[in-house]
């Protein structure tokens, strides 16, 4: 399956996907780049061509990422932990990272 269809699927918000996803560990990188991806059309509806608030914009929105995944992986598994609770920070990165696929519907605010 390639990137285009992958964003599809998590646009879509396509259960069966999100499943596969958190399973997949070879998809973290993509999902990084989704992140990045949706940051860079974001910076550009906000701040235009402006290189320096670009990279910042996807630099920091992938910070936020990164942090929002340990922090729900912590609270999640260590402090409000259910019996049947078993996930890990790399689930949370993809699903996460696959979950901000939405805001390329941005786009259309042009």
């Amino acid at each position: 399956m390639s990137y285009a269809e992958r964003l599809y699927k998590a646009i879509t918000l396509n259960i069966e996907f999100y499943e596969s996803v958190e399973a997949d560990k070879s998809l973290t990188r993509q999902a990084m780049m989704t992140v990045a991806l949706v940051a860079t059309l974001e910076g550009f509806i906000q701040a235009g061509i402006a290189p320096i608030a670009l990279a910042q914009g996807v630099l920091g929105s992938i910070l936020r990422w990164l942090l929002w995944a340990f922090f729900i992986a912590f609270v999640g598994t260590r402090i409000l932990p259910e019996p049947e609770t078993n996930s890990n920070t790399g689930e949370l990165l993809r699903t996460l990272g696959f979950a901000y696929a939405p805001g390329l519907l941005a786009i259309f605010v042009f």
